[in-house]
């Protein structure tokens, strides 16, 4: 009888692992770990609302700077020369996380992790804990990580846990298309 109940419930996780990959669609493993090439973050950004962006092209790195430096993507008084960081986008993509306004100071990447069909940057949230003192509440985070420019579909996942102490949670939170352009 043992026997038989350690069978079924083998057979019962299987069917879950089975089911589980089926519906993320996710790579069963990832192939390599990636770190992002550079990382910039901090907390106030002219950008007030909460967004996820993969930047692949000049014009709209240089649209998304302008709008986070100044709160208009076509700023009537330029951005200084030499503010602008020029990326090689056949080289290179970023992502782009706004908080918007919450009780975050930071974002930056845990990982990013590559398997054969997409990349996952995992995305950690520098908050606040404590019962006392209330958090500021002008601050509107923002971070932008430059990794690998890839043909991929990519996945940015959060850390949801709710205590520090906590173990990471990792889930999604916006997933971008497979592009079409040849890069790897």
């Amino acid at each position: 009888m043992r026997e038989r109940i350690a069978q079924s419930m083998l057979a019962l996780l299987v069917l879950v692992g089975i089911q589980s990959a089926i519906c993320t669609g996710d790579d069963k493993k990832p192939t390599s770990t990636l770190q992002p090439i550079m990382s910039f973050s901090g907390g106030r950004s002219k950008i007030a609302t909460a967004r996820l962006l993969k930047l692949t092209n000049e014009k709209d790195w240089q649209l998304i700077w302008n709008e986070h430096k100044t709160g208009q993507p076509r700023p009537q008084k330029p951005i200084e020369d030499g503010e602008l960081l020029e990326l090689d986008f056949k080289k290179v993509m970023a992502i782009a996380v706004f908080g918007g306004k919450v009780d975050v100071e930071r974002y930056s990447v845990d990982s990013v992790l590559e398997g054969e069909a997409s990349l996952t940057v995992r995305i950690k949230a520098h908050s606040f804990q404590t019962a006392l003192d209330t958090p500021d509440s002008n601050l509107t985070p923002w971070g932008f990580f430059m990794i690998p420019a890839s043909d991929k579909e990519v996945r940015i996942h959060r850390d949801a846990r709710t205590l520090i102490d906590d173990p990471p949670r990792w889930i999604e939170w916006k997933r971008f298309p497979k592009n079409s352009t040849g890069k790897k």
